[in-house]
Formats: structure tokens, C-alpha cells, sequence
């Protein structure tokens, strides 16, 4: 029987017994724990949904309440009542919350072998007290035994019990059984053969349970439950010392006898089986020894692992200075990783710093060279005097005749100290350089020289940049007479015609102040 699901039935009251928790599951039954009226703990042996409808496996619980009416044994677990209801079909037993000597197999063989003689004298008295009652239990098997961590044994579920063939029973044993009863694994060859059972054939199903208490498995297994039943009949008898090199062959002889294929050659009694286990020597080495050896094994594993991971160079950064054979201490060389820390800071500031300081005069360039360049971007329509050059030129000119004499003065007086005063002191002269020199060469090598001088002359921004690209020419005050005399021929010459209209265009223009006089 299988641990118990979350299922819950439709109702947790049955009669007056309220269910509690469940405790195991089955394909036909399952069992619950539960609480009378006087608040005593009981366990309910319920069929299932489906179970409920077969009507021969009601009768087996109501046959498992007669059974136990008259015995009491404390290796036995009684069955104490019988309940049918709309919902439920149930017996009601004494609880016993222990582990079946299934899954104590399954946790811990060895443990389970050291209790051996102890799980074989209960196993012998409560089926020794069965059999004096006249009861054979035809199932024994390690789900029906419940053995606990201090020894104790008890036998449960006598849902397949059958009267010894003695007295006017033996008439009706004489004609054997309808139907196999019990589980293929533990069943006796006389069941199989549908022969009335015997107290042997429950010592046949116990020699099945010591097979597998002695060797962690049973000796028959097949892929089909007929080719199991065969095995059981005809198929030679395994030693348990081919499973477990420790059982001894003392041991092998009493499971061999107690399996045997015929009955009478088995034990009489169950007395006479539980005698002969007491003065056998089931293992070559006690289980305390190997017991023993399991935990140095365990042991020598983990020492060994340990070496290994400390043989192991790829395990020191894992073992971060723990169990590391060197004594330098990891810790230590930390603290000196942060002084490099606060250091850096400086070291990234300055960089940062330097970036504004060149910045500045990267910046300032665009800003003055945008009025130098805009004088030859002006020019080239100038170079059109006959169309329409004159009377663009002449609206910003006769306005700097008029405000050039008072700005030119102040610059005059404060700068005389200064070279460069006698390039600004000649306003008018300044337009004319600027007529003369369109090519786009002189503006640039003026480009850093006009940065100090130019913010005398704020209010004449075109005409500052010119004075100060004329004043980068050698002496240009002692030319001017020369050039003016020069201009005057030239005028002269186009009124009388004496040059072409070619060599007209590149006359420099003039301003419209000046031809009056020269004409």
C-alpha cells in the first residue's frame, strides 16, 4: 500500500468517527486516521469508490472483523468493527503509526539486519499465535508487517485468513479452492495450484520476506504475472548468497528448506522456523561490522576528496586561504589596493581642467575672422561699377565722412604712444584699401594682428578691419599722395578716353566725395 494522496472523500464524518489525516493508499482500500467520541485515536481501513461496488470485497472486510474477534495478541493489529454507510465501506482498527519492514528495507538494509532476530521472533509469535487459533493468514508479505526503530513486530490485514483444513474443514479442503488468492511475489506453488492452503504455505510466504529481508530483493521476477506464477512452481530455488556474498550457507539452507516446491519437505511449524533462526548464523561478517566498515568507507571518501582538493592548484581560488597550505593570509594585500583609488581622481582632473584653457582661444578665431572675411565676400559685386556697384557704395559712404572725424580724433589722442595710432588717424583713406585689395590673401595674415587694435574702433566695424589690414602694409601713409595723383590721371584719362573699357572695370572705385574734385 502506497503512501496516502491529498484525496479527500466527499465526507470527513463515517458513522460517528471523524477522519483526520490520511495515511496510506492502495488500488482497493485506503486508510485514515480518525477520532471516536471519547477522542480516542483509531485508524479506518475504507474500500475505494470503485471497490465499494464489488460485493466480494465487502464481504472480505466483514470477514476480516470475524477473524479478529477472537484474537488478541500485542504482534496483532485487530480489527474492531464494521461500518457501511451511503458513502463509505470501512473497518475500524487500532492505530499503530509505524513503518511497514518495506520501506524500513528501503531506508536502511544494514539497520534492518541488525534487528533480524528481533523482526523474526515477532514475525513467529503473532503467526505462531494465528495458527494455535485455527487461522492461516495467506498473505504474508513485508507490506503487512510493521516493525519499528525499537524492534517491535506487527502483523496486519487479515482480509485473506482461511480456517485450517482440521476437523469438518478438512471435508471442504478437500476440494480445494475456486479462485488464487494472495500476491504473485510471496504466493505458496500449492496456492497456485489452487489446493486448499496449510500453516506451510504461510511459511513459504515467509521464507519469500527473509529471501528479500537478507538480500534486498526477491527471487523470482518476471514480465508477466503468469511467468511469475510458473517461477514459482518449477524454477530452481536461488540461494540468497548469490544476491548478498555476505549471507552465510547456513543461511542459504534454511530460506532453500523453507521455500521448498512440496510442502512437507518445509518446517512443520512456524516454532520450528523461528528455533532454527535463532541458532543461525545468517551473515559471514555481523551486521555491526559492516556497519563499521560503511562509515570508515564514508570516512577514507571524504578524507580522500579532501586531499584531492587540496593537491588540486584549480581549487585555490575556490578555497579562497581556507585549508591552503600557505600561511600568507589573503586579506592583508587588500588594503593596499584602495590607495591607488583616491589617487586617480587628481590625475583625471587634471586633463579635464586643461580642455577650458584651450578652448578659449580655439573659440575666439571663429569670431573675429567672421568680419574679415566678409569684406571679400562684399567686394566681388563691387567689381560691376558701371551697373549697379555705384549706388550701393555710395548710401554707406557719405555716412562715414560725417562720424568719421569725431571717432577718428579720440583714437588720436590716447594712442599716441603707440605705433599703430597713424594707421587709424586717416579715416578716409581706409575705405580705399579695402577698394583696392579684393584678393582674399591679405585679409588671413591680418587675421591676428587686428585683435588688439580693432577694439578701439567699435562704432566701425566694416572700416576697423580694413585700417588694420592696410596697416600690415610697409609705410602707406608716404604713398598716398602718389596714388591719389595717380588716380586723378587715370579719371582724366577715361573722360578723354585714352583707356579701354577693360582696363576701366579694374580701376579701383572711388569714393563719391572724391569725384567732384577730381573731375
Amino acid at each position: 500500500m502506497a503512501e496516502a494522496s491529498e484525496s479527500t472523500p466527499q465526507s470527513t464524518q463515517v458513522g460517528e468517527y471523524q477522519l483526520v489525516t490520511p495515511i496510506a493508499k492502495g488500488n482497493l482500500t485506503e486508510i485514515w486516521e480518525a477520532t471516536e467520541p471519547g477522542g480516542r485515536t483509531v485508524a479506518l481501513k475504507m474500500l475505494t469508490p470503485e471497490a465499494r461496488k464489488r460485493s466480494d470485497l465487502v464481504s472480505m472486510l466483514k470477514h476480516e472483523v470475524k477473524v479478529c474477534k477472537g484474537l488478541e495478541h500485542p504482534n496483532l493489529v485487530p480489527v474492531r468493527k464494521f461500518i457501511k454507510t451511503k458513502e463509505h465501506v470501512c473497518v475500524v482498527m487500532d492505530l499503530v503509526k509505524s513503518p511497514t519492514l518495506k520501506s524500513a528495507m528501503g531506508q536502511d538494509l544494514l539497520d534492518v539486519h541488525s534487528r533480524l532476530i528481533r523482526l523474526v521472533e515477532g514475525i513467529g509469535l503473532s503467526l505462531g499465535y494465528m495458527h494455535s487459533k485455527g487461522w492461516i493468514h495467506n498473505d504474508i508479505k513485508p507490506d503487512n508487517i510493521l516493525f519499528t526503530k525499537g524492534g517491535e513486530v506487527r502483523l496486519i490485514d487479515f482480509s485473506l485468513c482461511m480456517k485450517a483444513p482440521t476437523g469438518v474443514n478438512a471435508i471442504f479442503a478437500a476440494g480445494g479452492i475456486s479462485a488464487i488468492r494472495g500476491t504473485r511475489t510471496y504466493i505458496a506453488p500449492e496456492t497456485i495450484q489452487k489446493k486448499y492452503p496449510t500453516f506451510q504455505t504461510d511459511i513459504y510466504s515467509l521464507g519469500v520476506t527473509m529471501f528479500e529481508v537478507l538480500t534486498g530483493q526477491v527471487p523470482y521476477t518476471a514480465n508477466t504475472p503468469n511467468d511469475l506464477l510458473r517461477k514459482h512452481l518449477a524454477a530452481k530455488i536461488p540461494p540468497p548468497s548469490s544476491l548478498n556474498e555476505n549471507v552465510s550457507p547456513e543461511g542459504d539452507r534454511l530460506i532453500t528448506k523453507m521455500m521448498s516446491k512440496q510442502p512437507a519437505k518445509r518446517h512443520k511449524t512456524v516454532d520450528e522456523v523461528v528455533a532454527e533462526m535463532r541458532s543461525t548464523k545468517f551473515f559471514i561478517k555481523t551486521p555491526e561490522e559492516l556497519v563499521k566498515e560503511r562509515e570508515e568507507k564514508i570516512a577514507k571518501e571524504k578524507a580522500g576528496d579532501s586531499i584531492a582538493v587540496r593537491l588540486d592548484s584549480r581549487a585555490d581560488a575556490e578555497r579562497g586561504g581556507i585549508n591552503a597550505p600557505s600561511t600568507r593570509k589573503p586579506p592583508k594585500p587588500k588594503p593596499a589596493v584602495p590607495p591607488p583609488q583616491p589617487a586617480a581622481p587628481p590625475v583625471a582632473q587634471q586633463p579635464v581642467a586643461q580642455p577650458p584653457v584651450a578652448q578659449p582661444p580655439v573659440s575666439q578665431p571663429p569670431v573675429s575672422q567672421p568680419p574679415v572675411s566678409q569684406p571679400p565676400v562684399s567686394q566681388p559685386p563691387v567689381s560691376q561699377p558701371p551697373v549697379a556697384a555705384p549706388p550701393p557704395v555710395q548710401t554707406p559712404v557719405p555716412a562715414t565722412p560725417v562720424q568719421q572725424p569725431p571717432v577718428a580724433q579720440p583714437p588720436v589722442q590716447p594712442a599716441p604712444a603707440p605705433v599703430q595710432p597713424p594707421p587709424v588717424s586717416q579715416p578716409p583713406v581706409a575705405p580705399q584699401p579695402v577698394v583696392q585689395q579684393p584678393p582674399v590673401a591679405p585679409p588671413p595674415a591680418a587675421t591676428p594682428p587686428p585683435q588688439p587694435t580693432s577694439p578701439p574702433v567699435t562704432g566701425q566695424q566694416p572700416l576697423a578691419p580694413a585700417a588694420s589690414a592696410d596697416a600690415t602694409q610697409p609705410k602707406p601713409a608716404e604713398n598716398q599722395p602718389a596714388q591719389e595723383e595717380e588716380q586723378k590721371k587715370t579719371i582724366q584719362n577715361v573722360g578723354k578716353g585714352a583707356i579701354s573699357a577693360e582696363e576701366a572695370k579694374n580701376l579701383p572705385v572711388m569714393g563719391m566725395d572724391e569725384l567732384p574734385d577730381i573731375l
